[in-house]
């Protein structure tokens, strides 16, 4: 599939300079001082500019545009800077997830903005299942995540308006490409999570079109229901929102497990629902926990965790919800090497690590025990290893400076490898070369850097 890599062009202004002198829009000065926590006072002079209502602030912004359109116009005429990107910027490159029992990936579609394409097996050709310009002929619509039901019947996607941060939730059947009437909109910091026949959303009060958004909440919506009936699940009430909530359901869909991060984000509270249970109850699980705690999976009936302190560089552990106080270590930290995502599997656990130069993947088992470590060529990023949590193969990626991404198919029993996507591209990368380099600060500190540049360059 064709997609748009947007290659950014350095335009030095003082060649413009030359041909036309700027004249600058006057913008005024209105003060505004804020106090905060009794001590800290805060000058803003241009709050003003926050109302884009206002008539003045409508004709700031056209002066502005205009001011700045005399000189790009000039710049792309003198650099050809739209033809360089046509040239250089379309690739041919598939970016395949695995969800459910199919593989997913985003692609620009007829000139417009991503489109979200859908293929039952790996090799297959793509069906298109959402074209944003579609859902609105007026608005710019951008797709902003989605989400497979577990039966793989159902796919809830999100999206937002004219680069607006308010989401909007939508459903589609993945067997007939039929919209569902579901329709949910003012999501904020949101994500989407199934459990049985719907699924678990967050949304957001906002005090006016740019005051501060308050009474943040997780709800559940069961497909073909108004949004008015959903069930509120948690709630922060009154409080000032800035995405303090996280939460998620665990690949067996027996447990929901809430994050609520403290105000001064020093702390956490968890807590969680077990659906295999009756009643159902929300119970605490920690209680303003002082560690970095990222809810992953659950495996057994117990929960999974990727641990950080301030002290250390990431260890995996599991916690059982009818004992949190006892925290059973899966993996331990590795010294000097930042444990960055974990991902779980049914028997394997796929870490990813951090040194000074490279990115290591290393698979264990729950015992803890090293079955593969996956170490990359200098420079490389690494990403993917996602699937289902019973899958034994899943999709990796990985590239640099000088190779376009190539998409693997792993297995995680045998360990074995197999190239799958390789991206096309308009140009030779074999002109292009890069080294690693130490530079010494002025603290004698020795800072690694990696230099990319063409070949032939002293």
């Amino acid at each position: 599939m064709k997609q748009s890599v947007f290659i950014a062009i350095l335009v030095f202004f003082h060649v413009l300079t030359h041909a036309q002198k700027y004249a600058p829009v006057v913008t005024p000065e209105r003060t505004v001082l804020d106090t905060f926590h009794g001590n800290y006072s805060i000058r803003d002079n241009y709050r003003w500019l926050e109302n884009t209502d206002s008539l003045e602030v409508k004709k700031w912004v056209d002066q502005q545009n205009s001011a700045a359109d005399k000189f790009l116009s000039k710049a792309i005429a003198r650099t050809s800077s739209y033809t360089l990107i046509d040239k250089y910027a379309n690739v041919q490159y598939s970016n395949l997830r695995r969800a459910g029992n199919f593989y997913f990936m985003y692609a620009t579609y007829n000139e417009g903005v991503p489109a979200l394409f859908y293929q039952s097996g790996i090799h297959d050709e793509p069906d298109l299942l959402i074209d944003p310009n579609l859902i609105s002929r007026k608005d710019k619509i951008v797709l902003n995540g989605y989400s497979v039901s577990k039966d793989s019947k159902l796919l809830a996607y999100q999206f937002s308006r004219n680069g607006s941060d308010w989401n909007e939730i939508k459903v589609v059947s993945l067997q007939t490409r039929s919209e569902k009437k579901d329709h949910l909109t003012g999501l904020k910091f949101s994500h989407i999570e199934w459990l049985g026949n719907g699924f678990f959303y967050k949304t957001v009060s906002q005090d006016g079109q740019f005051g501060k958004t308050m009474d943040e909440k997780i709800c559940y919506h069961r497909i073909g229901d108004e949004q008015s009936s959903d069930t509120t699940v948690f709630r922060i009430k009154n409080a000032v929102s800035l995405d303090y909530l996280d939460y998620l359901t665990t690949s067996d869909e027996r447990f929901l497990v809430i994050k609520e991060t403290e105000e001064n984000r020093t702390s956490a509270s968890f807590y969680y629902i077990d659906y295999s249970s009756k009643p159902l109850v929300l119970k605490p699980l920690l209680k303003e926990s002082n560690f970095r705690l990222q809810i992953l999976d659950a495996r057994n009936g117990k929960l999974i965790f990727n641990k950080q302190t301030k002290s250390d560089f990431g260890s995996i552990i599991e916690i059982d919800p009818r004992n949190p106080d006892e925290q059973f270590t899966i993996v331990k930290e590795r010294p000097d090497t930042l444990l960055l995502e974990v991902i779980p599997y049914k028997d394997r656990i796929v870490a990813f690590y951090q040194t000074a130069h490279q990115q290591i993947v290393v698979i264990t088992d729950y015992s803890g025990t090293v079955l593969k470590k996956l170490k990359f060529p200098l420079g490389y990023s690494v990403s993917g290893f996602e699937g289902n949590f019973d899958d034994e193969e899943v999709l990796f990626r990985y590239s640099n400076f000088t190779t376009p991404p190539l998409v693997y198919k792993f297995n995680l029993t045998s360990f074995k490898r197999e190239l799958v996507k390789k991206t096309k591209i308009s140009f030779s990368i074999e002109a292009i070369e890069y080294k690693e380099v130490e530079y010494l600060s002025k603290d004698s500190v020795k800072i690694p850097m990696l230099l990319v540049y063409e070949k032939g360059i002293n």
